[in-house]
């Protein structure tokens, strides 16, 4: 069995794609009569991957990886970046997130982001000290401990995704994932892959453009931390029941 995220796949170290090489493979030991099944975490990766297969492809969500913790009760409100800071991952957009949640929020909003490692090509100090000089911004170091990542997700209340939808066309969201086991709201743009999955589940909301997610971050801000732990244990449930099902038909038991 084969368990496809669209990360790994992509990997060549030639100008040809590594996916289309797999596929390929795939597709010839299926005509000679091996048994291959496959399965993906997002639905539009599933829908690519059955087209190019001429077959069935399961759903399979990465087991849950933490434990649920009730939403904080503290102020002020922690929105999250969590994860090792990229372009691809909206690392240079956080200043405007920032500074214009500030002007709009009626809750008090810092943002916990993780800085971008120094060896990464598009690393820009001045940003980064830019980004560290905002008020409501603390900037974290871009690798955490395992108890790092597991405190950053008690501390926070909104788990932000600003993520390139061009990139996670297909792509899941490990931090997405982690924070329906966690049980923290998350905010995410459309056309991410994973969108389909916060619809779904309902841990959060899909926004059109940079504008709405900043208004939708003020908005998260301002709901009950009971309201949020009610609607995040339906989520949790929901997520695990499909793992479980997924696991059952493929791994069977």
């Amino acid at each position: 069995h084969l368990r496809m995220v669209n990360v790994m796949e992509n990997a060549s170290l030639s100008s040809s794609s590594a996916r289309e090489f797999l596929i390929t493979k795939v597709r010839m030991a299926i005509a000679r009569g091996i048994d291959v099944s496959m399965s993906g975490e997002t639905p539009a990766y599933i829908s690519y991957l059955a087209e190019k297969l001429g077959g069935h492809v399961e759903y399979f969500p990465y087991p849950l990886c933490g434990d649920s913790v009730p939403m904080p009760r503290s102020k002020p409100v922690v929105a999250a970046a969590i994860g090792s800071g990229r372009g691809d991952k909206g690392y240079f957009l956080w200043a405007d997130i920032a500074r214009k949640t500030a002007m709009l929020s009626a809750e008090p909003i810092v943002f916990e982001v993780q800085a971008m490692p120094r060896e990464d090509h598009e690393f820009n100090a001045e940003y980064e000290i830019s980004l560290a000089s905002i008020p409501s911004v603390r900037v974290f170091a871009a690798t955490l401990t395992t108890q790092d990542l597991v405190e950053f997700y008690h501390r926070s209340y909104i788990v932000v995704l600003p993520y390139d939808p061009k990139v996670y066309e297909y792509r899941g969201s490990a931090i997405m994932q982690e924070a329906i086991a966690y049980t923290r709201p998350v905010v995410c743009l459309a056309g991410a892959a994973y969108a389909a999955s916060v619809r779904r589940y309902q841990n959060g909301y899909v926004c059109s453009n940079i504008e709405e997610m900043i208004a939708t971050i003020a908005d998260c801000a301002s709901i009950p931390p009971t309201e949020w732990d009610r609607r995040l244990k339906i989520a949790r449930k929901l997520y695990a029941e499909d793992v479980q099902k997924a696991m059952k038909r493929i791994l069977g038991g």
